[in-house]
């Protein structure tokens, strides 16, 4: 009440005339923007113009609304002493991005590249900026040489198995045995150990370790992303290699078995065997590249992410092979990641195999995925809160 007494009292003294009586303000006086209003009046009611003001010398009052400030003296920025320094955002960032820190965070000159720029402003759609980071990863892979090379050595390595086990075999004897789903299989399982595992110790070690590198994690989360989000573009990349290096070569592999083997010695599923090849190549994909980023999120740098990944993986296969000379019923006992991957990839392809050491491998992958999301969200939780 004291408060509004006193606004009353200040208000009521701009409606007094010299030889009049007082007369009180009136209640619109009061109001919120009042103030403001009567600020851009003179003392009889008319607007006041600011260029009048600063001809005359006067203090000009408060700028209308939608009306843009004047620039300060000497060039500096609207609303900033000269020479003061601004906030380090992201070029293009609008309203919704929570701001950066001064001083910057730590971002190098590659971060800001077109394929970052798609992604800045809040106004974009998540989809796209989703779509943003998983361009960004693409193009990491497809500009890996690396890939490249053991891209051909997995064709080679394809059309050198097809010659000597399919093709060259059934040309020689017609009444061969026809190709199946346990020799395409085979030759999926054989890529996925020869190429997944440099393909994504060479190119996809640094998907998420880059980014911790070069401080594009706080860039991105600076912007409105969650952590899915982020790890669903940034998996992309790996991803697509994965299935470039696995279901790619084995399909041609089917292409060519199919165009040479004679339409008698066709297995009843040939052609549903393209779906049972990508299905499996898809189960490879997902559950290598969870555990790569994992790896990538929780070491941090990309030449010891290579390197724990590939040591990982040999260091599981040596397990697993103690444990099989050790274990009275191997099937039981599945430790080897591309071992359950394998028995798994049978089971998509419509092999017939033991029910129990089956349900151990959808066990066993499972329980990888489970153990790599985990390992993902606490090292991005781990970073975002450092930053």
């Amino acid at each position: 009440m004291r408060g509004r007494a006193r606004a009353l009292q200040r208000a009521s003294r701009h409606q007094r005339s010299p030889g009049g009586p007082h007369r009180p303000a009136p209640i619109h006086a009061t109001r919120p923007g009042a103030r403001r209003r009567r600020c851009l009046r003179g003392a009889a009611g008319r607007p006041r113009s600011r260029a009048g003001d600063l001809a005359r010398g006067r203090s000009p009052g408060p700028p209308a609304r939608g009306r843009r400030a004047p620039a300060r003296a000497g060039g500096g920025p609207r609303g900033r002493r000269p020479g003061a320094r601004a906030h380090a955002r992201p070029p293009g960032s609008r309203g919704g991005a929570r701001p950066l820190p001064a001083g910057g965070i730590g971002v190098t000159d590659a971060v800001y590249e077109p394929a970052y720029e798609a992604y800045e402003g809040s106004r974009t759609s998540r989809l796209a900026r989703i779509g943003a980071i998983a361009q960004r990863g693409l193009a990491q892979v497809g500009s890996s040489l690396w890939f490249w090379v053991i891209l051909g050595v997995s064709f080679l390595h394809i059309a050198v198995r097809g010659a000597v086990l399919q093709i060259g075999a059934q040309g020689a004897q017609p009444g061969a045995t026809p190709f199946s789903a346990s020799f395409l299989a085979d030759a999926l399982l054989s890529q996925a150990r020869f190429g997944v595992t440099f393909v994504l110790a060479a190119v996809a070690a640094d998907v998420i370790a880059e980014d911790l590198e070069t401080g594009g994690l706080t860039f991105y989360f600076t912007n409105p992303l969650t952590k899915p989000g982020y790890a669903a573009g940034k998996g992309a990349g790996p991803f697509a290699a994965t299935l470039a290096v696995t279901a790619v070569p084995v399909l041609v592999l089917w292409l060519l078995a199919v165009a040479f083997t004679p339409e008698a010695l066709y297995p009843d599923n040939v052609w549903l065997l393209p779906l049972g090849i990508l299905a499996a190549s898809v189960l490879v994909g997902l559950v290598t590249t969870l555990v790569v980023a994992a790896v990538s999120a929780v070491v941090g740098a990309r030449g010891r992410t290579a390197a724990v990944w590939v040591g990982l993986v040999f260091l599981l296969a040596a397990a697993a092979r103690v444990a099989r000379g050790v274990a009275d019923n191997a099937d039981l006992l599945l430790i080897d990641l591309f071992d359950a991957l394998e028995r798994t990839t049978h089971t998509l392809l419509g092999i017939e195999t033991s029910p129990i050491p089956e349900l151990g491998a959808w066990l066993t992958v499972a329980g990888w995925v489970l153990v790599s999301l985990a390992g993902l969200t606490w090292g991005l939780h781990r970073e975002e809160v450092a930053g």
